[in-house]
């Protein structure tokens, strides 16, 4: 499912739990959720630098097209999985890491 940005926003808590429910799932597009972590990332770099700092490379590996091609779902599962706390199992699904990456970051509560 393709997220219509100008329709269905993310600006709004129940649009955000939507979005985060159709990645769940697996029904949400996957640049859909890689523009979505991104931007969360760089909200979380300006707003909280404690926390920030520790999502600031995924952006820059975004920016270098990291996470695109065959392997790329596989760069990003380590990616994710490296930030998370507690790390996750080598099974976890990749909607979950993505869900539990926008939580980590607050993105439930506080948008983009």
């Amino acid at each position: 499912m393709r997220m219509e940005f100008g329709e269905r926003s993310v600006g709004s808590r129940s649009h955000r739990a939507y979005f985060i429910e159709t990645i769940s799932e697996g029904e949400a597009d996957w640049m859909d959720i890689k523009l979505v972590l991104a931007l969360a990332c760089e909200r979380s770099v300006a707003l909280q630098p404690q926390t920030g700092q520790l999502w600031a490379g995924l952006v820059q590996d975004m920016a270098q097209c990291r996470f695109e091609g065959e392997d790329g779902l596989d760069q990003l599962r380590m990616a994710l999985s490296t930030r998370l706390t507690p790390p996750p199992p080598p099974d976890e699904p990749m909607e979950r890491l993505c869900v539990r990456a926008l939580e980590a970051l607050d993105f439930p509560r506080l948008g983009l």
